[in-house]
Order: structure tokens, then sequence, then C-alpha cells
């Protein structure tokens, strides 16, 4: 019989067990628990997998002590620097799911992964080049960058960071069965759907007493009970909880958007996860998490992209690497971001706090030795409202 172990940290911001982190607005604890099943396998509750991933590790391991490892692929490079445990072989990344391990404590378990013989399970990655702009592409001749989905998920969740990724993740495999169904009977959903009569549905499960405007647009999404999407808002690839308001004119993609949250008109929101109750108001906000009954205003803004070099976040061991040049911000639960707050990016924001701008940010004037035609190139900062030089002593 399966066997969950339970954790004691709790990552910040949210201070939440990973065990309670929504996932596609499950519990990764439930995950967990449906994934496992009747296999006779210990695990510790802040790990995420799927039954796909449990099931080619049960097959391959026997009896013996063994433990999991994700395949060496484009997703594990992200997640390696944020494990606890040590890189198994071929790059790949050992998971706290094992075999043949009675009796263990969470701590002993760890320990045991550490050194216990790895069964590597490939993920069966099926990854595209999307294109993006050459400063922050994995491959800057081509454009590029790599994005990946798996059909075999496993990801331990020891980080803040790891929340976005493994909704991602799952988001990304749910595609990935989806398009395997027989393509006549896409065609044929396809055709009935882009021709019948009311809001534009493709390929989506709507729950019930949803109100959405005609004009609106929702593809390849599940919305459940009482959604309202507003006039002229678009909804893609994304997962909406019940009594959710997305506005007029919004722009939701890719995203998990959990029970009671809303995103206000004109907003764009790409692959974020907003929490129960949470407000996103600014312009743009990609690759970031808000907590639960947390806001945002229309004039802050989390920067998402670092130029030339991977982004770097805070962890238990000093700086770790995310293995991506584009990672947003996370907000904790009830904090308020107001007007004027510029994030870094990869950057976390706490629980329960009232986040203000600098006024000095404000851009009054130009500093008289900067060229209004030609900047030759100089790198400029803000100070006290003027535009100077960086380098430029205060």
């Amino acid at each position: 019989m399966a066997r969950v172990l339970p954790t004691e940290h709790r990552p910040a911001p949210w201070g939440d067990r990973p065990a309670d982190w929504p996932v596609l607005l499950r519990s990764a604890e439930a995950w967990l628990t449906e994934a496992l099943g009747e296999f006779d396998v210990s695990a510790t509750d802040d790990l995420f997998v799927n039954a796909a991933f449990v099931s080619a590790f049960v097959d391959a391991a026997g009896g013996e002590v063994r433990v999991a490892c994700v395949a060496g692929s484009h997703a594990s490079k992200r997640l390696r620097g944020r494990s606890l445990l040590p890189p198994g072989p071929d790059e790949s990344v050992r998971l706290p799911l094992m075999t043949g391990f009675d009796g263990a404590s969470a701590d002993e378990l760890l320990a045991a992964a550490a050194t216990a013989e790895c069964v590597v399970v490939d993920p069966r990655e099926e990854a595209r080049e999307v294109p993006v702009p050459r400063a922050w592409a994995d491959d800057a001749e081509a454009g590029t960058m790599t994005m990946a989905a798996s059909r075999r998920l496993g990801i331990h969740l020891t980080h803040r960071s790891l929340l976005l990724e493994a909704n991602l993740a799952a988001l990304g495999s749910s595609f990935v069965a989806a398009m395997g169904k027989p393509k006549i009977l896409l065609a044929l959903r396809y055709l009935y759907e882009r021709f019948r009569p009311g809001p534009r549905r493709l390929f989506s499960r709507i729950g019930k007493g949803c109100r959405i405007h005609p004009t609106a647009i929702v593809e390849a999404s599940q919305l459940g009970s009482g959604v309202e999407v507003g006039a002229y808002a678009i909804v893609r690839g994304s997962v909406i909880g019940d009594g959710v308001t997305i506005e007029d004119a919004a722009h939701v993609q890719l995203a998990i958007v959990g029970p009671r949250a809303r995103v206000a008109r004109q907003c764009y929101v790409f692959g974020v996860v907003l929490m129960e109750g949470a407000h996103s108001a600014q312009p743009i906000m990609q690759a970031s998490v808000l907590g639960r009954e947390a806001a945002t205003t229309s004039a802050s803004w989390f920067t998402d992209v670092r130029f030339g070099s991977h982004i770097r976040v805070e962890g238990h061991d000093g700086l770790l690497d995310t293995g991506t040049r584009f990672l947003g911000c996370d907000v904790g639960h009830g904090t308020v971001v107001g007007a004027g707050v510029t994030v870094a990016p990869g950057r976390m924001l706490p629980s329960n706090a009232i986040i203000t701008g600098n006024p000095d940010h404000l851009l009054a004037r130009l500093d008289e030795e900067i060229d209004v035609l030609d900047a030759g190139g100089e790198t400029l900062t803000i100070r006290g409202g003027r535009l100077t030089k960086r380098g430029k002593a205060q």
C-alpha cells in the first residue's frame, strides 16, 4: 500500500504546506494520493506526480529499494537548481518517491533518496520552439525559447516558484492528452462548436450558471460554475474556478484562476496562477502567482524577463538558478500592491502587506547631460524624478 509521509517546511511567502498548494484548482496532496493508488510505494507529501509517472516508475523498479528520477529533459533542466536532492544519472532529477522502503519517516526517506539506486523515468516530453526576442531567447541565433510539455509529471515542491512550474506542467500535460484523441473527432467537435449559435466556446467545458458575453471568446478552457466573462474578453488554454469574474476586454491565456478571483478590464495575464479571491488589475502579468485575496493595481508592474542570464531566486542554499530568463513575481496572501510599484524578475512580496511605490521614481524631467535625440547607448535610471546616467554621482 502507498505511504504518504508528512513534511514540516512551509515555503515563503504563503506559509502553506506544499501539499495544500493548488494545482489546476486541486491540492497537490489530492494529485499525489490519486497517483499512488494501490501501488506499494512511499513518498513525501510535498511531491507532485501524476498517475502515468508512478505507473512507469513501479513497472521499472520492482520490489528493491529504488528512487524515482525524471530523465534529463528541457523541463528537468529548469527544476534541477531548486531540488533538495543531489542530481541523478545523466542529469536526471531525483524525487522522494521510493519502492521497498517500509516504515520510514520523511527525513529517513529523503536521506535514502539521496543514495538509493535510481530508476530513471522518461517524461515523454513534447517540445516546441517558440519565437521570442533574441535578447532572452535560449538560442539567440534562432530567436526561440523551448516550451515543453510532458505526459509523465514529477516535481518535488521545495520552493515557492515550483507552484507555478507544477501548474503550467499540469496544464501542458492536459493539452498533450487532449491532442492524443482521434483527429476526426477533434475536427467534428471543432466544426460543431465553431458554427453553433451563441458565444464562441471552442474545445471548452462550461460550468453551470456561467454568463459569457456574445462577443467573448473561450477556447480550450475549463470554466467552473458561475463564471462571468465580459464583452470582448478572451480566455484561452486556461482553468477558471467557480465564481470568477473576467471583466470586459481582459485576456486570460495559459492561466489558472482560483475561485472568486477577478481579472480587471483590459488586463492581460499569461502563464499565471491566481489563488482564491485574488484580483489582478495591472496591465500585464506574466509567469507570476497571486496569493489568496491578494490584489494588484492598474499602475503596478511585475517585470518578468532578465536579459543575458537566467533568473535566480532565494532558496534553501543561497541563490537558486531557475533555468529560465522568464519569471515574474510571487505575492503573498492578502497583500495589496499599490500604484507605482515595480518588482524585479523572480522576486516575492510577503503576505499581509500593503506595498506602495516611491514617488521619486516618477520620471518628471531629463538630466541636462542627456542628448534627447541620441543617448549614445548609455544606461539611464531615475533619481529624484530626473532621468540621469546610471553611473553619475548623486
